[in-house]
């Protein structure tokens, strides 16, 4: 009877046991499961929404323009778009006559306030003509004649004021840039009394971070290579960084150190094809490079935009969009409609100037554009369109009021970012922003968003380049030089490979063996 009994509470005691582990186990593929949502709740949190520009915001950047021209006629073959290219431009100059500098400059002057949408926004009226001023009595102080190279140095110089990242002068942008610093060896934990690292058992609780005691400013979520959520120092900064210092405190003892950072470092895409689409157990991996056909050849935006309706019923998938410097719209825009399936796209903001000379600059594009079939028929027409509504006789500003709306969307999509994510790009991100179940990982993106590329003006004489917009976007979510900033930082170039560790960690994913 004793030893019945004895089996009977054993066998309990196994049942007991067995419920007991699959109650933990339970518990266990529950947190790995959430640890999926964790990563798009970490997106969630942020404010993802820009507050809303009116047009009596913007109304002091209309500079006030009569219907003219504001160039002497002969010289509109000066004015071109930036499709068109020139590589040998200023191979033979050396010098230049002193007549001719001052020429140039007062052309660019001009040009920049019939044609350039930021004029008013940098400066007024007053300050343009001060600078104009003080640029041509800087020439007289030369000799009779002026390299073209000084030349150049003086422009770049006295326009560093122009925060614009489309705004260049032979390719170079005055554009101050916030880079992101980080250090990926130290990992830290999170409780209810803050961040700390852990030495053996003992937590060592950060106090401050270059004297700052808000070190949230400087610690960011992350993924480790095993893929596991975690925290990691990082910091976005116009400055650069080799160190920062860290002051760490344990109970009453007290810890002070340096902690070595490095900086981002991001893709730059060199492959002729843009554009690939492959499968990963199941999960889709769009790799997108730039926003444009390079010849008409190249089709990599028109199959693109198609890859969008191959993943939107998909429950999960990755879009790389890591060194995509940007090229035209209608990709970002086509791309997001076929994803959503609406034809809606978000609008933002923003303030055009149609003016003569502009009107010009577009009919050049659409010819270059046609002529080469640099863009896709649905985008040429798209152009066609635009120009054909615009009265090439006046010059006029258009202000349109952005509507960001939040978007349904049931597909989770994971989208890399870099620091050479930028312009046409930035406008997928953004819309992307607007959507339910999008996370983005990696680093801030270039911030070259706030004007457009459109335009391009040579100056006569010396055939320095200017390329510039006609448009001003505005939104609080991409900073120009600062960018678009992610949910989850990854500052390495690993970025895809830690969010696979992270999916086959959480059982979405498994590598091939």
């Amino acid at each position: 009877w004793n030893v019945c009994i004895m089996k009977k509470r054993i066998e309990n005691l196994l049942l007991a046991l067995l419920f007991l582990i699959v109650l933990v186990s339970e518990a266990f593929l529950t947190k790995d499961k959430q640890c999926l949502d964790d990563l798009f709740i970490l997106h969630n949190t942020k404010e993802n929404m820009s507050g809303p520009i009116h047009e009596s915001d913007v109304e002091q950047y209309m500079t006030h323009l009569n219907n003219e021209l504001g160039i002497p006629e002969q010289k509109l073959k000066y004015i071109t778009s930036t499709l068109t290219q020139y590589p040998n431009l200023g191979k033979n100059i050396e010098s230049i006559q002193e007549e001719a500098v001052i020429e140039d400059v007062e052309f660019l002057f001009d040009v920049l306030k019939y044609s350039y949408a930021g004029y008013s926004y940098f400066a007024t009226e007053d300050v343009w003509k001060d600078l104009e001023n003080r640029i041509i009595s800087s020439i007289k102080m030369h000799d009779t004649t002026m390299n073209r190279d000084e030349l150049i140095q003086m422009l770049c110089t006295n326009l560093n004021f122009i925060q614009d990242s489309h705004f260049k002068i032979c390719g170079y942008s005055p554009i101050v840039r916030s880079h992101f610093y980080y250090n990926d060896t130290i990992e830290i934990e999170k409780d209810s009394r803050g961040y700390y690292v852990k030495d053996n058992r003992q937590k060592w609780y950060i106090q401050s971070i270059e004297n700052n005691e808000n070190v949230e400013y400087y610690i960011k979520p992350s993924l480790n290579a095993e893929g596991k959520l975690c925290y990691y120092l990082g910091l976005l900064d116009t400055q650069s960084h080799t160190h920062l210092n860290v002051v760490f405190q344990s109970n009453s003892k007290e810890y002070k150190t340096t902690i070595k950072v490095s900086r981002s470092e991001s893709q730059i895409n060199k492959n002729e094809k843009a554009y690939t689409y492959k499968m990963a157990n199941n999960i889709p991996i769009i790799t997108m490079g730039r926003m444009y056909n390079k010849n008409a050849e190249d089709h990599s935006v028109e199959e693109f935009v198609e890859s969008a309706k191959k993943i939107s019923n998909q429950e999960l998938a990755i879009l790389d969009l890591r060194g995509n410097t940007g090229g035209q719209s209608w990709g970002a825009n086509v791309w997001f409609q076929n994803f959503t399936g609406d034809p809606q796209i978000p609008q933002f903001s923003t303030l055009k100037l149609w003016s003569k000379i502009n009107t010009y600059g577009l009919w050049q594009a659409y010819q270059t554009a046609k002529e080469n079939s640099l863009f896709p028929p649905e985008e040429l027409l798209e152009v066609k369109a635009e120009l054909s509504v615009v009265n090439p006789t006046e010059n006029c500003w258009i202000f349109t009021e952005g509507k960001e709306e939040k978007k349904q969307n049931t597909t989770k999509l994971i989208v890399l970012l870099d620091g050479n994510t930028a312009s046409a790009a930035e406008n997928l991100v953004l819309y992307l922003n607007t959507l339910e179940n999008v996370v983005f990982i990696g680093t801030n993106t270039l911030g070259c968003f706030f004007s457009n590329a459109n335009m391009k003006c040579i100056l006569p004489n010396s055939e320095i380049e200017i390329s510039y917009g006609d448009q001003l976007t505005f939104t609080n979510n991409c900073i120009e030089g600062t960018g678009f900033q992610p949910d989850i930082w990854i500052g390495g170039q690993d970025a895809l490979e830690r969010t696979l560790a992270f999916l086959e960690k959480n059982g979405e994913y498994r590598v091939n063996e």
